[in-house]
């Protein structure tokens, strides 16, 4: 290899190595264009990649500790959520109509584990299993949802498409479609 075959080698290397080590884990903040794009305070849609369907309490319910499940968008508010900041760049997930938390079905933290599902439950700081980081999938307008608890991400059971299907978390993988979620 000649000289600057090698210089361009190394330049590369040391490019993507410092592209690694900045991103950090996972879990690495979006950016201010990531959370522009999101609409930070704003209801809208979250809907899976995968099955195309949005992200509601089941029933269309507005009663704490409803499941969450993927169905068929319709122009409802329970088909809407918001994203309003926490600390450390989580958030809460707020379902417009009920006006409740994205949350886990665990009464500790210790409880929860791969396959929690998820629920909706009064907001309140005091839980840190409603606090989610968005996490862009390379700036697409997808994101996964991470749970502050354990580091899961939120997922659609079995990968499933149909109505009522629940949602869970299970450990968190970029390339997976049950895993990707549009926030409009």
């Amino acid at each position: 290899m000649n000289m600057r075959h090698r210089l361009v080698a190394l330049v590369l290397a040391t490019a993507v190595a410092a592209a690694t080590a900045s991103a950090g884990p996972a879990n690495a903040a979006p950016t201010g264009q990531d959370h522009q794009t999101m609409g930070v305070g704003v209801f809208q849609q979250i809907r899976n990649e995968f099955s195309r369907k949005c992200v509601i309490p089941k029933g269309n319910s507005n009663i704490p500790n409803a499941p969450i499940v993927q169905r068929t968008c319709e122009n409802r508010t329970q088909h809407r959520w918001a994203l309003f900041p926490t600390s450390g760049g989580y958030y809460w997930i707020v379902n417009q109509g009920s006006g409740l938390c994205l949350d886990l079905a665990a009464n500790s933290e210790d409880e929860v584990v791969i396959g929690t599902r998820a629920q909706q439950f009064t907001c309140s700081t005091a839980y840190t299993s409603e606090e989610w980081y968005p996490i862009s999938y390379f700036g697409t307008g997808i994101y996964l949802f991470q749970n502050k608890v354990k580091g899961l991400c939120i997922d659609v059971l079995g990968r499933s498409s149909n109505n009522d299907a629940p949602l869970q978390v299970i450990e968190c993988k970029l390339y997976e479609t049950a895993q990707q979620f549009y926030y409009q």
